[in-house]
């Protein structure tokens, strides 16, 4: 009989850890699930900015190297990885006097690289709200 009562009672704890089990999970889960989702985002937010930087990079050493406007573009579109349509890119040089003059060496070649979140980020969620915003990086380099 006791043994009875002392079974009865472990399957009532059992049944009561169990609903509180589930319960925890339900209101843990979303919680740990919302934390995850702004952490890939933020990551990819990160690696974005890298992308756009490293395409600035290439597009001034190329620049510095004397290539052309259409050489800079290019290379920057292909350093980007993708056909991204709202991108401006503005080259600049100036020499040490102020004057623009881009074929003497010592000139400082300045690039600039500006393109919306959304085309760097086209399978994003968007729950930072940076849809609509734009991205932008510059480089400097000089004229060997």
């Amino acid at each position: 009989m006791i043994f009875q009562r002392k079974q009865q009672g472990l399957k009532q704890r059992a049944k009561r850890c169990g609903s509180l089990l589930t319960m925890e999970l339900l209101l843990v889960f979303p919680i740990i699930l919302i934390l995850l989702m702004g952490m890939i985002e933020l990551t990819a937010l990160v690696i974005a900015k890298q992308r756009i930087q490293v395409s600035a990079r290439e597009g001034a050493r190329v620049a510095a190297l004397g290539g052309s406007d259409f050489e800079v573009d290019s290379v920057i579109q292909q350093s980007l990885g993708i056909k991204v349509d709202d991108t401006q890119i503005t080259i600049s040089s100036e020499s040490p006097l102020g004057t623009l003059v881009r074929e003497r060496s010592g000139v400082s070649m300045r690039v600039i690289v500006t393109a919306p979140v959304r085309s760097l980020l086209p399978w994003s969620i968007d729950p930072f709200g940076l849809a609509g915003e734009r991205m932008s990086a510059q480089s400097v380099t000089r004229r060997e």
